[in-house]
């Protein structure tokens, strides 16, 4: 799988091979039940303070905030998008992110960052959290903490027990395989 994700989405970066690996697994899951798409919250984190650095941010500085969460927005397809459509599309599935919909951006970002995070009490992500309850979401899962995709479908751990058994860094064996895939591929006369 590992070999999967680093060929699919053409990086060697750890975060992004952590963060697509789940990405990827459920991409080939949902293509054998026959879907074509699938639907992610990616931009939901950005919009609405689901970052503990936000969380910290609001404790410090809070005017800083507004920026860090406008910027991270905008960087969102640097940064994980473009990882995540490689991996749904090499299972022939399209990747739908609503929360990246300009409308909805605009509106989160005109929310004051005290509506999307909770400071004193370290909630985070308020907006979606009451938004859940007026939709009649039970309370567990309105209140479920937030765990990044990579730590809670285990994608990190993995990745570094992988390496370790092969007596490498995880970030030299991702480039490793990486690199194995490029050479793979030029036998093939793929590249």
């Amino acid at each position: 799988m590992l070999r999967d994700v680093v060929w699919s989405c053409e990086t060697a970066e750890r975060i992004s091979v952590e963060t697509a690996l789940p990405i990827l697994c459920a991409a080939r899951e949902a293509r054998q039940l026959g879907f074509t798409s699938m639907i992610t919250g990616h931009g939901a984190d950005e919009l609405f303070g689901g970052y503990m650095r936000y969380l910290r941010a609001m404790r410090d500085d809070p005017s800083a905030v507004f920026e860090g969460m406008r910027g991270d927005f905008l960087n969102l397809q640097q940064m994980d998008l473009e990882t995540n459509y490689k991996a749904c599309a090499s299972n022939s599935l399209g990747l739908r992110v609503p929360y990246t919909d300009a409308r909805l951006a605009r509106y989160a970002l005109s929310l004051p960052p005290t509506l999307r995070i909770d400071a004193d009490s370290g909630v985070r992500k308020l907006v979606l959290r009451e938004a859940a309850r007026l939709l009649g979401c039970p309370e567990q899962v309105a209140d479920a903490k937030k765990k990044a995709v990579q730590y809670s479908a285990g994608a990190s751990k993995m990745v570094r027990n992988i390496a370790r058994e092969h007596n490498k860094p995880p970030d030299s064996f991702l480039s490793d395989l990486l690199e194995a895939a490029k050479r793979s591929a030029r036998s093939q006369r793929l590249l």
